[in-house]
């Protein structure tokens, strides 16, 4: 569970967090204030992955290869959402 940024209790969990993006918001299960994630945040961490995974294709010739790593890509961009992302008051 992650915490609240309100009341700094456990708030959602980190799947929850994922399918929240940074233009959605939910209640905090404790002080049912509203928290959602960064803008800001969000981009500093997808645009450098999107941009890689788009011009992969010039550097990388085998379909398998691409495919792999752009799940590499993928994954490990969910994992750092949930850690580095930070939940922000709405």
């Amino acid at each position: 569970m992650l915490t609240c940024p309100h009341c700094g209790e456990q708030a959602i969990s980190p799947l929850n967090k994922l399918l929240l993006g940074p233009t959605g918001s939910v209640r905090c299960k404790n002080c049912r204030k509203r928290i959602g994630v960064s803008w800001w945040a969000s981009a500093r961490l997808t645009i450098p992955a999107v941009i890689f995974i788009s011009i992969q294709r010039f550097f990388i010739s085998s379909i398998s290869v691409m495919v792999a790593c752009s799940v590499l890509i993928v994954v490990l961009v969910l994992f750092l959402y949930v850690k580095w992302i930070p939940l922000v008051r709405r």
